[in-house]
C-alpha cells in the first residue's frame, strides 16, 4: 500500500541514510500471520503495554494508526497535517498524532503517525518506513517471520534508492526499463498505463481487479508480460495489473509486489541501502 507524504522530506531522507542497528546486533525474530491474501501482520505494542496488530508495509513512507484507536487512547494531536498520496494518485490531508512508544522486535521508539481509517480488517497500525528504517530487517515468507538485524544467507542483491521517501528498484518489463516501489503490502505488481510502451501486451479490461488504498479503491486490468527482470533474476509470463492511475510527477512507474515474486525471503539492509532475496 504505497503512501507518500510531503512532510519534512529532506529530514526524512537524511534519517533513512543513517538507519540500521549496530553491526554486532544479534537477530530478533518476530512471527507474522497473513491477513487477507497478502497482508503481513505482526503483534507489537504501543503506549507501553497496549497490544496492537501491525501490518508491515515497505510501500508506506509513514506509519498509520487507526483513527478510532488513536481517539480511544487519547493520543496527542500535532499541528502538521500532511498531504498524503497513495498508489491511486489521490491525495488527502490527514490528522497527525504522536504515539509515545511503538514496540516491534528491537524497535521501541516514539513516532508521529497519520490517524486514518485502515481499510484492512483487524489491523491497528500500518508500520511504514519511518519506523522500519530504524533497523535492517528480513521478511522470511517460508518461516513466516520478520527478522530484525544483519542478513543471514546468500541471495541475489541490488542497491535500492530512497529518493521518493520509499524503497524503489529498477526493473525491466519485456526489456522496457521501469522504476517500481517495493511494496510488501501489495498483492500484485501494478504498472501505470502511461508508462508502458507497445512491447507490453494489451491489458484485458474484462479481467478487472479492485485495489484497496488509504484514500479508497481503484481498479486495474490484467496483462501478462513475457519477461520480468529484477537484478540477475528473470520471471517468465508474469501477470501484472495495468492501472490508469496517474504518476503525477512521481519518480516511479508503479508498484513491485514482493508476494507476486514468490520469494523465500527478502532482506533490506538499511545501513548500506541493499536489498537481497532468494527465490523459491
Amino acid at each position: 500500500m504505497e503512501i507518500r507524504s510531503n512532510l519534512r522530506r529532506a529530514g526524512a531522507v537524511i534519517a533513512f541514510a543513517a538507519c540500521g542497528l549496530p553491526a554486532h546486533q544479534s537477530q530478533v525474530e518476530v512471527p507474522f500471520d497473513f491477513r487477507g491474501p497478502r497482508s503481513i501482520v505482526v503483534r507489537g505494542s504501543i503506549c507501553n503495554s497496549h497490544p496492537a496488530d501491525m501490518m508491515i508495509d515497505t510501500g508506506s513512507s509513514l506509519t498509520v494508526i487507526d483513527r478510532r484507536l488513536a481517539a480511544r487512547l487519547r493520543l496527542t494531536r500535532i499541528p502538521n497535517r500532511p498531504n498524503v498520496a497513495d498508489t491511486s494518485g489521490r491525495e488527502r490531508v490527514y490528522e497527525m498524532v504522536v504515539v509515545p512508544n511503538l514496540r516491534i522486535g528491537p524497535i521501541d521508539i516514539p513516532v508521529s503517525c497519520i490517524a486514518a481509517e485502515i481499510p484492512i480488517h483487524n489491523v491497528d497500525l500500518i508500520v511504514g518506513l519511518n519506523v522500519l528504517r530504524r533497523s535492517s530487517f528480513a521478511i522470511d515468507f517460508e518461516a513466516k517471520q520478520i527478522r530484525f538485524g544483519p542478513a543471514r544467507g546468500n541471495g541475489s542483491c541490488m542497491p535500492f534508492d530512497t529518493e521518493a521517501l520509499l524503497i524503489t528498484m529498477p526493473v525491466h518489463l519485456d526489456d522496457q526499463p521501469l522504476t517500481l516501489v517495493v511494496d510488501s503490502g501489495a498483492e500484485y505488481v501494478c504498472i501505470y498505463s502511461e508508462r508502458l510502451d507497445a512491447r507490453v501486451g494489451p491489458a484485458d479490461r474484462r479481467m478487472a481487479v479492485a485495489m484497496l488504498h488509504l484514500t479508497g479503491r481503484s481498479r486495474g486490468a490484467w496483462a501478462r508480460v513475457k519477461s520480468f527482470r529484477l537484478g540477475p533474476d528473470l520471471w517468465n509470463r508474469l501477470g501484472i495489473l495495468v492501472t490508469n492511475n496517474s504518476r503525477r510527477g512521481r519518480p516511479f512507474d508503479g508498484v513491485l509486489s514482493l508476494a507476486s515474486l514468490e520469494l523465500r525471503w527478502v532482506h533490506f539492509d538499511c545501513r548500506s541501502g541493499l536489498m537481497c532475496w532468494e527465490r523459491e
